[in-house]
């Protein structure tokens, strides 16, 4: 990602004001949209002062059958107002939400069909890199981005009630978000910056082609 167009903001929060809770993502069944909404629904009983937002497709036609789901368990549980379902965005909309969330949420699991993220999704390096608090799961490239305990929480998939137990653990653990934060900020410095990552690359073809008499450059042959 392109970390120079990523501001680095620690969140702050103290109990009694809102805690607010985002997940960003196409509404699709490897997202685990709907351990998202039960794990919130979790952390809701014991602090009913946080929020969930999602931004996705809510409303488009792969969506129906898992936002049929969510809404089932918003109504089973009581959520009522303390869940926002948002469709597409305008951009400065999205930013705001951005800046106004605590935590990002992003359970991915793997589909029934065997579809599932095959690397790590780019709204998780982001997230990390902004300073938000990110609850994920121990699901493909994921673990490789955030560095669970240290820079933040991550579950088995398809398990929200150990979601909701991380959503609890940073609820009673603010002080500790900024640290996590900054680890979170440096891991993503080191190994996901766009132009860092391009000169890496770069340095690997140069180390592997050589020029030959004429001054054209082949493959080593190693």
């Amino acid at each position: 990602v392109d970390l120079a167009k990523i501001e680095f903001a620690p969140r702050r929060w103290h109990p009694g004001e809102p805690l607010n809770v985002l997940q960003v993502a196409h509404v699709r069944e490897k997202k685990g949209i709907p351990d998202s909404v039960r794990a919130f629904a979790a952390l809701h009983n014991d602090y009913p002062e946080a929020r969930f937002t999602l931004i996705g497709d809510i409303h488009s036609a792969s969506a129906k059958p898992i936002m049929r789901d969510v809404q089932a368990i918003i109504d089973r549980e009581g959520l009522g107002d303390a869940v926002r379902l948002l469709d597409k965005v305008l951009y400065e909309t999205y930013v705001q939400t951005l800046r106004d969330a605590h935590i990002f949420i992003h359970p991915s699991v793997e589909a029934e069909n065997g579809d599932s993220e095959g690397g790590a999704p780019v709204s998780i390096i982001e997230a990390s890199a902004s300073g938000m608090m990110v609850v994920s799961t121990r699901h493909c490239d994921i673990p490789e981005v955030i560095q669970d305990g240290i820079s933040g929480l991550l579950a088995p998939e398809h398990r929200p009630d150990a979601l909701a137990e991380h959503l609890r653990t940073l609820a009673r653990n603010p002080d500790e978000w900024e640290s996590m934060a900054q680890k979170g900020r440096e891991h993503i410095e080191r190994h996901y910056d766009l132009n860092r990552q391009i000169e890496a690359l770069e340095n690997i073809y140069e180390r592997t082609l050589e020029p030959d008499e004429m001054g054209f450059r082949s493959i080593k042959n190693h």
